[in-house]
């Protein structure tokens, strides 16, 4: 007798280019299909957005939940989806459709329901409003969070509102396709040395923060010629397209927009930096280090578990902007350093955040939560 394979609905809000989509992407593009039939709807579909033919390129079944009218229309519309495919689990993979995923599967007789926090807790439920941000933190009642300190903002909220079971599953990297250029020699010391940044251009990411220190590196003379790259997109773009001008950095820094093919701006860059105020497992810093570019972020989220202090490169606090210099000027001056924790990053990702472990952990999630996977 030949078993049938399991049939899971996943829920996404968007196919833009954020972290999430890349993780989805990643899950879906590994699981065996001999066990497990996934299918993904999503709550705000476009063709145009950039993850759109990625996910169509999986061969998966693709839904869209309607755009027409307002939230109990579209609620509606999730629901007949829900009948149509008839899944025996659901996972939202989005904070915001945790609860129309769990309201449409409850509906549906559906009881096995997992959903997702990225960030903590108070930023996932401001985001969406504070209402339907508590829902979607208390339905369904369990959920996966990419990140220890995601998981410990939700346990540490005394309030009615949050889950009853959370569990970590960090994000996971294709060491395949995030992989060195082992054919490009080391830059000499005295080339131009590439720094990048890659991110939406909101609040979240001080972009800004990071400008006013660039800027401070044109008034020191050791330091050597130095470009930064920022990709991405964003509310905030104007924003910093003026403040580059009024800091004279233009022949400096570039916005590139987004690149759907980020692995090549890793590869050729000598080290990226991150000035988030908050993160969960930024994928950014995971896959640069796959990449073999060292990182420089701020301490938030699951940061310290991805970048081993002085060794992969630095983490420091989310405002000391000295130490953040500091530690920028002394890898723009060393070329061996670059290279030695680009190296043990390398190493780092392929030990501890490959796709095989980002999948086997979440199977294990399935399995303590009783999905008979």
């Amino acid at each position: 007798m030949c078993n049938v394979p399991v049939k899971i609905l996943y829920v996404a809000g968007e196919l833009t280019g954020g972290g999430y989509q890349r993780q989805l992407h990643l899950l879906l593009s590994k699981l065996d299909r001999n066990k497990i039939s996934p299918s993904l709807v999503v709550w705000n579909y476009d063709d145009i957005q950039p993850f759109a033919d990625d996910m169509k390129g999986l061969n998966i079944p693709l839904y869209s939940v309607s755009r027409q009218g307002g939230r109990i229309e579209r609620q509606m519309s999730l629901k007949q989806i829900v009948r149509d495919v008839q899944p025996q689990y659901m996972h939202s993979y989005t904070f915001y459709t945790n609860f129309p995923t769990w309201l449409a599967a409850r509906s549906s007789g559906i009881k096995g329901i997992i959903g997702s926090f990225q960030n903590d807790y108070w930023s996932e439920v401001e985001s969406v409003g504070p209402l339907f941000g508590r829902l979607c933190a208390f339905f369904p009642r369990s959920i996966i969070a990419n990140s220890q300190a995601a998981a410990n903002s939700v346990h540490n909220h005394k309030t009615f509102f949050r889950p009853r079971q959370v569990w970590v599953v960090s994000n996971g990297v294709n060491t395949d396709t995030f992989r060195p250029n082992l054919s490009q020699a080391v830059l000499e010391k005295n080339s131009q040395v590439k720094l990048l940044g890659v991110g939406r251009l909101t609040a979240q990411k001080r972009w800004e923060w990071l400008l006013f220190l660039l800027s401070e590196l044109n008034h020191l003379d050791k330091v050597p010629n130095w470009h930064f790259s920022l990709c991405g997109e964003g509310e905030d773009e104007a924003n910093i397209k003026q403040l580059i001008k009024n800091l004279n950095l233009e022949n400096h820094v570039i916005l590139t927009g987004y690149q759907k093919n980020i692995t090549d701006w890793y590869v050729n860059s000598d080290i990226l930096l991150l000035s988030s105020l908050y993160e969960g497992t930024p994928n950014v810093v995971a896959e640069a280090l796959s990449c073999g570019t060292p990182v420089i972020s701020t301490d938030v989220g699951d940061v310290r578990d991805l970048v081993r202090d002085g060794i992969d490169g630095y983490v420091i606090g989310v405002n000391d902007r000295q130490s953040f210099k500091n530690r920028l000027i002394e890898l723009i001056m060393s070329a061996d350093l670059r290279h030695r924790m680009g190296q043990n990053g390398r190493t780092w990702i392929l030990q501890s955040y490959s796709a095989d472990s980002l999948v086997e952990k979440t199977m294990n999630v399935y399995r303590e939560a009783g999905w008979k996977i």
